[in-house]
């Protein structure tokens, strides 16, 4: 790993039934003013699809704006 490299995690829920993923980021104290990044829908849902569950039978809550969701 490079000095410019910093692992972390993304959860994306819920999602998308059909179409893509556009995903819009920014880290101003870094000086990355807002992007967008598009992932393509097939590939995630095919993914979603070869995961297995942990807890079979647990529902996922409903995000919040509170939780740092965007929905829409």
């Amino acid at each position: 790993m490079s000095k410019w490299e910093w692992p972390t995690g993304l959860q994306a829920w819920p999602i998308p039934a059909e179409g893509d993923l556009k995903l819009y980021f920014r880290w101003l104290s870094q000086g990355l003013e807002e992007r967008e990044v598009m992932l393509d829908g097939d590939e995630l849902r095919t993914a979603a699809a070869a995961c297995r569950g942990i807890w079979p039978g647990a529902k996922m809550p409903e995000p919040t704006k509170q939780d740092g969701y965007l929905m829409g």
